[in-house]
Order: C-alpha cells, then structure tokens, then sequence
C-alpha cells in the first residue's frame, strides 16, 4: 500500500496512526475468534442466523474484533452499523475498536489491490475512509 499510490499510502498511515493509539488498551486474547466474520460467512434463514462457516482462520482474541469485522463489512447498512458499533461502545474503548477496524481495513484493502478491480479496490477504500471518519470524529 505504502507503494500503490499516495491514497493508499496516507491511508496506511492512519490505519497505523489507530493502531498505536489503541496498541496499549488491547485486551487478553480470551475469545475464540473466527477471525473473517463477515456476511459471506453468515448463514441466514428468513431472519434466522443458522450457522457461521469458513472457520479455517479461527484464532484466540477478543469477541469485539469479530464484531469490528462484520461493522466494516455492513457499513452501508445504517441500522446494522449503528447496531454493531453500540455493542462494540459497550465492549471496548473507541482507540481498541479503531485498532481492531485498522486491521481489517488494511487486510481488505491489501487483497482488493492485489486480487480484484480496481472498481472493488475503489469501493472499499471508499468504505473504508468513511469508517474511518466515524471512528476518528470520536
């Protein structure tokens, strides 16, 4: 990203930026992280939630960072992102959900760059200086 272009590289130095500022606030891995939570991953019948597949990156961490996934994910769905960022307010301080949000933003963004057009890349940049927006107004 550093070398992609300069959009990309100012949005890395935020993403570390959040990252430091919530590095000494991180908790205890106690949690068992399935660690790409996000819709695709989210089995649905009517409005059911009937299982969560793609487990193969499953790792100890913090619950929150699951949620902090998901919340970059649906984030042009108003209601389900005021929902998520109310319980992530309830879990964790602002500076760990950001550093959480950091992470995904940048593994997502890093893959769209390498792996997908540069229609997909644009959106999820788009999405993600408008997370951070949110997260950096706080």
């Amino acid at each position: 990203m550093r070398n992609h272009s300069s959009e990309t590289e100012a949005l890395l130095r935020r993403l570390q930026a959040l990252v430091s500022a919530g590095e000494a606030s991180l908790p205890s891995p106690a949690d068992i992280v399935h660690y790409d939570f996000n819709p695709a991953n989210i089995l649905v019948v009517g409005p059911t939630v009937s299982g969560v597949v793609d487990w193969e990156g499953v790792r100890a961490g913090d619950r929150a960072f699951d949620l902090a996934t998901l919340l970059f994910y649906v984030w042009e769905a108003p209601p389900t992102r005021t929902l998520i960022l109310g319980r992530l307010d309830q879990l964790r301080p602002r500076p760990v959900i950001g550093a959480y949000v950091a992470h995904v933003i940048l593994r997502q963004v890093e893959w769209s760059l390498r792996f997908h057009t540069p229609e997909i890349s644009g959106r999820y940049l788009r999405r993600a200086h408008a997370v951070l927006k949110e997260l950096e107004a706080d």
